[in-house]
């Protein structure tokens, strides 16, 4: 297992109904590339159904994970080790 801490802001935290949350999850290896870790959408999947009322938010926020920005194009290929810290950024309005 792999544990990581999620950070939620804004929009992202009232529907959470939390500031963040640590998130265990399965030891998983890439099999095209042999590199062991478990992608933002896969957790983005487990935050949905821990969070029913995330899951739209999620839809439309940006990720940062260990304080670096996540490309949208990239956010299914960014592999999260033991003890990364995700924030999910909904967008700003107003």
């Amino acid at each position: 297992m792999c544990s990581v801490h999620v950070l939620f802001f804004a929009s992202a935290e009232d529907a959470a109904g939390c500031s963040r949350t640590d998130v265990s999850l399965p030891a998983v290896v890439d099999s095209a590339t042999a590199d062991p870790g478990f992608s933002l959408t896969q957790l983005s999947i487990i935050l949905a159904i821990k969070f029913p009322k995330l899951g739209k938010v999620l839809e439309t926020s940006t990720w940062a994970v260990d304080e670096e920005l996540v490309p949208d194009e990239d956010v299914d290929t960014v592999l999260l080790n033991e003890g990364s810290v995700v924030a999910v950024l909904p967008p700003v309005s107003g």
